[in-house]
């Protein structure tokens, strides 16, 4: 069963981060790219906003990732590959 904390802003949060973190972006860089606020990118990132689909497009392009890598851990239909952590 999962904990109260993973919601599905949780772990949205939490792989925009991972992606950002993986490229070594910082929040101030990332707000520059995305044309967000970094307050906003910020909450996004700790699951206590809920982005809208356009902030969601925009933070895609400045990761240079496909939308649906965002939202792929969202869908309980889509199997994603073991991460490398996984696999050691």
């Amino acid at each position: 069963m999962p904990s109260p904390e993973d919601t599905p802003l949780t772990r949205l949060g939490a792989t925009i981060r991972h992606y950002r973190r993986q490229q070594k972006i910082s929040l101030t860089t990332f707000a520059t790219l995305t044309g967000l606020d970094k307050t906003y990118l910020s909450e996004i990132e700790r699951g206590r906003r809920n982005a809208s689909v356009l902030s969601l497009l925009r933070i895609a392009q400045a990761l240079h990732l496909p939308f649906s890598h965002l939202v792929a851990p969202l869908d309980p239909y889509v199997q994603l590959p073991p991460s490398q952590e996984d696999t050691l």
